[in-house]
């Protein structure tokens, strides 16, 4: 993983942890798993002290843009916890589209949990920004 491509180097696994600026205060992580030329996918976690401050969607436009721009992926999705209204609204308001859903895809806390999938193509990114 420290090498940033799979065991066999058809993927990148990206990894990165975000700080508050001037400081050594983590606020998040942001992974991306990018196989060669096909769709790539992103995962992001906001430390909760740190949630509703604007630093998920400023960590992840700009990992995005980092994404389309430096590896030229096609598109991108996320899979997230239909019960996560927060991560919902982020991936909205990023551009993605939810194009699935995947009942039963976890047992978190105690309960199923249901996933949707959302998906943003370059061509969407570049339109938007």
């Amino acid at each position: 993983m420290a090498g940033g491509r799979s065991p066999d180097g058809r993927e990148h696994w990206l990894n990165w942890v975000a700080f508050l600026r001037g400081t050594d205060t983590p606020v998040g992580t942001f992974q991306a798993t990018l196989p060669h030329q096909a769709e790539g996918s992103i995962a992001y976690i906001v430390f909760p002290a740190h949630w509703r401050k604007g630093y998920a969607r400023e960590l992840a436009t700009s990992v995005v843009t980092h994404l389309f721009e430096a590896f030229g992926v096609p598109s991108l999705s996320a899979e997230l916890d239909t019960r996560n209204i927060a991560s919902l609204r982020l991936v909205e308001s990023l551009g993605m589209t939810r194009v699935a859903t995947t009942r039963g895809a976890d047992f978190f806390k105690g309960a199923s949990s249901d996933e949707y999938r959302y998906q943003l193509t370059r061509k969407d990114w570049h339109r938007s920004s």
